[in-house]
């Protein structure tokens, strides 16, 4: 063995990291990449999910916990226990839950973590993120000719033949735009507030905790509600057909597209609402934006 004190070499320095990443000299095991989740938590720390709206929640998990792992990730394969760890304290995050109590979470991480053009939020599947950026670097070691081979090789999904990480990591997910439902379409390069977009989603979706859908969840036996006569709670209830509702929406719809207005079937009316501008009852509005401010 190689006598270390003798050559003045401390060794701790060869078994800790180099540029943030472990240098690797035993097994790898769950415990050696414990430091991503740690920089999750610690992040964590500052924010007070419950006074965030799920918007700001969403924006948080987005531009900030999911790049976390990312760094580590180009160059490693972390085990797939660390993925599923990190997005569980994200799921926990954005629906609210705390130590003081576990809240609804309104969609599935896979229904979260496909793009919105595909019906989610475009989250990280972080396990499948992790092989693509480990692809880039296979890509790499194949292609460049003056390094390697002589022959020059190019990726295929890509029309300049260059590798893209965030097609390699759509593909290996089954992501595809190609027949992307039109309500996915509108809402995905709909122009307005985040929030509202975001909230536009849940609506679209049907994600919103109205009484039908919490008795779906059965956290109520009673999908009625009292104070209407006992009217089913729907979501075309809701925003479209209670007094409240139907209220506002006249004081601002065109009494000439009224009957369209009122008979189109829930998602459609949505869609229709999003990319018609000629329902405004005040000239030179932007409907689209007024009929989201009215929701």
């Amino acid at each position: 063995m190689y006598d270390y004190n003798h050559l003045m070499i401390d060794l701790w320095a060869y078994t800790n990291r180099y540029l943030g990443v472990p240098l690797l000299h035993h097994r790898v095991t769950k415990a050696t990449y414990q430091f991503p989740i740690q920089k999750v938590l610690d992040r964590l720390l500052g924010w007070l999910s419950k006074t965030l709206s799920f918007t700001s929640r969403v924006t948080l998990v987005k531009c900030v916990l999911e790049a976390i792992p990312l760094y580590v990730m180009q160059t490693t394969l972390l085990p797939k226990a660390i993925c599923r760890d990190i997005e569980n304290v994200i799921r926990k995050f954005l629906c609210g839950s705390s130590s003081e109590g576990r809240l609804i979470h309104l969609l599935s991480w896979e229904v979260l973590c496909k793009p919105m053009l595909d019906g989610g939020l475009g989250f990280k599947n972080l396990e499948e993120q992790n092989c693509a950026f480990l692809m880039k670097l296979a890509f790499g070691l194949v292609s460049r000719k003056d390094e390697l081979w002589t022959d020059s090789l190019g990726w295929l999904p890509s029309s300049d033949r260059s590798f893209s990480v965030r097609m390699a990591y759509r593909i290996r997910l089954g992501f595809g735009n190609t027949n992307a439902e039109p309500i996915w379409k509108t809402i995905a390069w709909f122009q307005g507030n985040q929030r509202l977009q975001t909230f536009l989603w849940l609506l679209a979706d049907g994600r919103v905790l109205t009484n039908v859908e919490r008795a779906h969840r059965h956290l109520t036996s009673n999908d009625r509600r009292g104070i209407y006569g006992g009217v089913v709670e729907s979501l075309d209830h809701l925003f479209r057909f209670c007094l409240t509702s139907s209220l506002a929406w006249r004081s601002v719809v065109q009494r000439d597209h009224w009957v369209v207005f009122c008979n189109l079937p829930f998602q459609e009316w949505l869609r229709f609402n999003l990319t018609n501008s000629s329902f405004a009852s005040i000239n030179g509005e932007d409907w689209p934006q007024l009929f989201g401010v009215v929701l």
